[in-house]
Formats: structure tokens, C-alpha cells, sequence
């Protein structure tokens, strides 16, 4: 199509009015001049790259993916694109689509730190925490004062055992962005992991400072403030944390910290907490297929998961439960994705059981394979909702 004077016009216009309502808030007056706008101009990348950020925005979610395909079917070298495809895909649980996204834009711009950030998220949310550790460092050597790349590597140390490095990265975070509030969380985790709790507690004030609205760490600070006996706080505890957890549904606080809470809470709240955790985990993970289990007339093979099988008070409590099993009758699993620390009780435990795996370097898709490739009849969780989870 030719457009003439009037189309032009009436092309500016729409893209100006659109672009104004977005900017004020207005998201549905907003969305409505930009599909006119794309009526208008259906092959114009950018008009379907603007659409998607007000679908999002507006919370329709899969709209906004169709959007950003139809941009990225236009412009296939657009970076930007398959980033907010990516983060889009990856907020949705959707990991193996977020992953190939993150992929295509790194081929399009190889080098391109957020791609590559973005790309380790993924790696982290599979449970392939070396490779992410890695994609992160290759980011780091790109952007090294990014204060996300900074902080995304800083969280997959801290949770896998390089503490000073995890304190060393969320400082040099903290110095480029003071307040940015997942690094002041984060750095509060550090602190309290090394054991300085008034530490961890002026980061988690300062988190809250930052970003009030956030209800994951309201609860956070209270749970640590509790866990001192510094009671600030403990009579809006019920209607600006507790509550308005319950009410949102998201999982903000889990059952583990819901019982340390010095206030009765009774059981009808805990089980809802609980509920809720497990909703948050289940929405992220993609169940296998129903496979019946084949024993084949022979004994009853019983799995106990953990990443606490080392020199660990879980360990300490269940050596003698694994080496007591009537063997005639049971055949015992250990399944570890903890640490392997080389002590003793690591090794009493591996000598305990029938078959000790270690699962560390499995993805999650690929350790619930395995579990169900050894046919499996009782799997029990030893670690629930701690470290390493």
C-alpha cells in the first residue's frame, strides 16, 4: 500500500497518541491506538515490539509473546526482542522456550550481556548452576560493573557454597546501584550465612527502604528481626505482613519461616502458607509423564532425597535409620544434591545404603528421570524447604 498524506498523518498521530497514553498510565486506551496503529502498519517491527510492552504491562501475558514473535518474524536480528521474549517466557515458568529465546538473541548479538544473563536465570531455574556460574562470568567479563550480572553471580555463589566471593560481587553491586533491593537482600543473606546478623539486618531494612511494597521482604526482615529478639515490629505483624501474605497467594512466606512467626497462628493459616509454597514450586516445573512403577516381585526400593547427606545434623539423624533397613524386604536409594565435603559421615552414608547417586550435576528434569528410571516406590524429601532445595 501507498500511503498518502492523509495515511501518513494519521500513522504519526496514532503512534504520538499511543505512546502518550502509555506513558500516562492509561494502558487500555494505549493498547487500542497501537493495534489501530499495527492495522495500519502490519509488517513495521517496532509497532508490534511497542504492542507487546503494553500487553504486558496490562497483564496478558501470551499476547504479549504472540507480539513479540510477530516482531521477531519481522526483525530476527533484533537483540531487544529476544530479550523480552526470554525474561516474558521465563516469568511464565516457561523455561526451555525462555532458553531458546536467550539462545536465538545471542546468535543475532553475540556478546550481549543481558542475553547472556538472562540465558544463566535459566540455566539456575534447570538446576544447571555450573553452566550458569559460568554464562555469568563470560557476562561479567562484558559488563563488569552491571550491577545484575554482579548480583545474579553473587546469588549462585552464595547458594552453592563460595560465600566470600557471593559478599565480594553483591558490594561491588551495591556501589553501582545503592539502592537496588534484591542486591541489599542478598547481601543481607551473606551476612547472616557468615553470621553477622546485625549486618544481615541493616541490608534487610534498607531492602524494605527500597522497595516497601514488596511483602517477600517485609517478611524476610520480621523472621530476622525475631530471630534476635528484636521485637520492632511485632504488633503490625498480623495486618501489614502476615495478612496481606495470606491475601496475595504468592508464596512470600513459606512454612518454615510461618512457624518461627512469635505470634499463634494456628493450624488453618500454616496449612494455607504450606499450600501456597508448594503452588509457587509446582507452577514451575514440568511433570513427567505417569509411568507405573515395574518391581518385578522383588524387594520394595525406597529413595530418600537430600542435599544434607555430609557432616550435617540431617545426616547425624538418619545414618542408622539407612543402615537399619531390613534389607530382605527394601532395597535403599540416596539420592544427594548437596555437597560432597569428604568427611566421614559422608562416606559411612554412601557405604549405608544399596545405591548412593549423587545428583549435583543432573538438571531437575533429568535427576526425576533417573529417580523414575530406578523405579522408585516410597521417594522421601529430606530437605523440604531449606538450603539447596
Amino acid at each position: 500500500m501507498v500511503a498518502n498524506s492523509k495515511t501518513v498523518a494519521e500513522i504519526e498521530a496514532l503512534a504520538a497518541r499511543s505512546e502518550e497514553l502509555y506513558q500516562a498510565g492509561k494502558l487500555a486506551e494505549a493498547e487500542a491506538a497501537c493495534r489501530k496503529l499495527a492495522g495500519l502498519l502490519p509488517d513495521h517491527a517496532m509497532v508490534h515490539y511497542n504492542l507487546a510492552r503494553i500487553l504486558k504491562d496490562r497483564g496478558k501475558v501470551e499476547a504479549a509473546a504472540q507480539s513479540l514473535r510477530r516482531t521477531l518474524t519481522l526483525a530476527p536480528a533484533l537483540a531487544e526482542g529476544w530479550l523480552n521474549l526470554g525474561t516474558l517466557l521465563g516469568e511464565a515458568g516457561q523455561w526451555a522456550e525462555a532458553g531458546e529465546a536467550f539462545g536465538k538473541g545471542l546468535a543475532a548479538r553475540p556478546g550481549f550481556w543481558p542475553l547472556m544473563s538472562g540465558l544463566a536465570r535459566v540455566k539456575v531455574a534447570l538446576g544447571q548452576w555450573r553452566e550458569a556460574e559460568a554464562i555469568l562470568r563470560q557476562a561479567l567479563a562484558q559488563a563488569p560493573q552491571a550491577p545484575q550480572v554482579l548480583l545474579n553471580l553473587a546469588n549462585v555463589l552464595l547458594d552453592h557454597g563460595n560465600l566470600a566471593e557471593a559478599v565480594e560481587l553483591y558490594d561491588r553491586a551495591l556501589a553501582a546501584a545503592p539502592q537496588m533491593a534484591e542486591a541489599l537482600l542478598g547481601a543481607g543473606n551473606a551476612a547472616r550465612k557468615a553470621g553477622d546478623l546485625g549486618r544481615a539486618l541493616d541490608f534487610y531494612e534498607k531492602a524494605v527502604r527500597s522497595r516497601p511494597e514488596d511483602l517477600a521482604m517485609r517478611a524476610r526482615l520480621a523472621e530476622a528481626r525475631f530471630a534476635v529478639c528484636d521485637w520492632r515490629g511485632i504488633e503490625s505483624l498480623m495486618p501489614e505482613v502476615i495478612e496481606p501474605c495470606l491475601k496475595s497467594g504468592k508464596g512470600e512466606i513459606g512454612p518454615l519461616m510461618a512457624v518461627t512467626f512469635p505470634v499463634a497462628l494456628g493450624a488453618e493459616i500454616l496449612g494455607r502458607f504450606a499450600r501456597q509454597k508448594a503452588e509457587q514450586v509446582a507452577g514451575k516445573v514440568t511433570a513427567l509423564k505417569p509411568a507405573g512403577l515395574d518391581r518385578k516381585g522383588g524387594r520394595i526400593r525406597v529413595g530418600y532425597l537430600s542435599a544434607d547427606l555430609r557432616r550435617h545434623p540431617v545426616a547425624y539423624l538418619v545414618a542408622d535409620l539407612f543402615e537399619r533397613h531390613d534389607r530382605d524386604r527394601f532395597e535403599i536409594f540416596a539420592y544427594s544434591y548437596g555437597p560432597d565435603d569428604g568427611s566421614p559421615m559422608r562416606r559411612r552414608l554412601e557405604q549405608g545404603v544399596d545405591h548412593f547417586v549423587d545428583l549435583r550435576d543432573f538438571t531437575h528434569a533429568e535427576a526425576a528421570a533417573r529417580i523414575r528410571a530406578d523405579n522408585i516406590s516410597i521417594l522421601v524429601d529430606l530437605t523440604l524447604y531449606t538450603q539447596f532445595s
